[in-house]
C-alpha cells in the first residue's frame, strides 16, 4: 500500500511541476538517447501502469466495482502519453508549428481524462473502504455473539 501512496504523491507532484513534459530530454534519459530517453521513460510509466492495474487486482477482486474502477483510472492516466504524443506530432505536422496553438479539445480530453481518473481512484478507495469497513463490523458482531453464547 505504500508504494501505491508514494506513486500517486509523484503524480501529484508532477502535476505541480510538469516534469514528464520535460524528463525525457533531462540528463537522466539522454544516457539512452534522445529518442530513446523518451522511450525508457514510456516504459517506466507502462511499468507503475502494470503496477497499479496489479494491485487493484490482487488487494480489491473482492470488490469488483472497486477494482473494475481502479481499472479505469490507471488505463485512463496510461492514456496520457498517447494523447501528450498525438498532440505533439499535430503540432509537428502543421505548416507552422511555431503558430500552433493547442486546440481546446485536446486540452479536455488530457486534463478530462487525469481529472476522471482520479475521480475513478477515489470512489474506487470509498466503495473498497466502506466493504473492508462492513467485513470488519461483521466479524466484531459474529466473535461477540459467539463469545455470548459459549458463556
Amino acid at each position: 500500500m505504500g508504494l501505491l501512496c508514494l506513486v500517486f504523491a509523484t503524480l501529484s507532484l508532477d502535476e505541480l511541476g510538469s516534469f514528464h513534459e520535460t524528463i525525457g530530454d533531462t540528463g537522466l534519459f539522454e544516457i539512452f538517447g534522445k529518442s530513446e530517453g523518451w522511450q525508457v521513460f514510456y516504459i517506466l510509466i507502462m511499468l507503475v501502469g502494470v503496477f497499479m492495474i496489479l494491485f487493484s487486482w490482487v488487494r480489491l477482486r473482492r470488490v469488483p466495482v472497486a477494482t473494475l474502477l481502479m481499472i479505469i483510472g490507471a488505463l485512463l492516466l496510461l492514456s496520457n502519453p498517447m494523447q501528450e504524443d498525438f498532440e505533439i506530432e499535430t503540432m509537428r505536422s502543421s505548416p507552422n508549428p511555431l503558430l500552433w496553438k493547442r486546440p481546446v479539445i485536446f486540452i479536455l480530453l488530457e486534463e478530462g481524462s487525469e481529472i476522471f481518473a482520479t475521480i475513478c481512484f477515489l470512489v474506487s478507495t470509498m466503495i473498497y473502504y466502506t466493504y473492508a469497513a462492513g467485513q470488519l463490523t461483521s466479524l466484531k458482531i459474529t466473535s461477540s455473539t459467539n463469545y455470548i453464547f459459549h458463556l
